[in-house]
C-alpha cells in the first residue's frame, strides 16, 4: 500500500481536526502520526441565560463509518510519537520525524497493513 499522506495528531486535536484524520484512518487513505486526539467531538449549543451564565447542550455526536464513536476516545495513532518536554527543549519534533520517515520508508506500509480495511 503507498501512502503519500501523513496525518499529524495529538491531544489539542479536537472536533474536525480529529474527524478528518478519522475519516482518512479509515479509508486506508493516510497514516496518522503523533498522539491520540482529545476525543471532543460533540457538536454542541450554546445559550446564553439570563443572569448571564451560559448552557451548553450537545446536540448530535460522530461515529465513524465504521461504527466507532469518537467521543472521549479520540483518534489513536498508527504510529505513536508522543511529544515530549525533552523533545520541545531541544526542538524536535518527534511527530514530524516520524511522519517523513513513514512516508520515506517502510513504516507507512506497516501501519496500514495491521489495520482492518473499512467496512462497505
Amino acid at each position: 500500500v503507498g501512502n503519500e499522506v501523513a496525518v499529524l495528531v495529538d491531544a489539542n486535536s479536537r472536533s474536525a481536526a480529529e474527524l478528518t484524520p478519522a475519516a482518512l484512518q479509515e479509508a486506508r487513505r493516510a497514516v496518522v502520526v503523533g498522539a491520540p486526539t482529545a476525543g471532543a467531538v460533540l457538536i454542541s449549543q450554546e445559550t446564553r441565560l439570563p443572569d448571564g451564565g451560559r448552557l451548553s447542550l450537545s446536540r448530535a455526536d460522530f461515529v465513524t463509518s465504521g461504527g466507532v464513536r469518537l467521543e472521549k476516545r479520540g483518534v489513536t495513532p498508527d504510529l505513536a510519537a508522543p511529544l515530549t518536554l525533552e523533545d520541545r527543549r531541544a526542538g524536535r519534533d518527534p511527530g514530524l520525524e516520524a511522519a517523513v520517515a513513514a512516508l520515506a520508508g517502510t513504516q507507512a506500509e506497516a501501519a496500514m497493513a495491521v489495520r482492518p480495511a473499512p467496512a462497505l
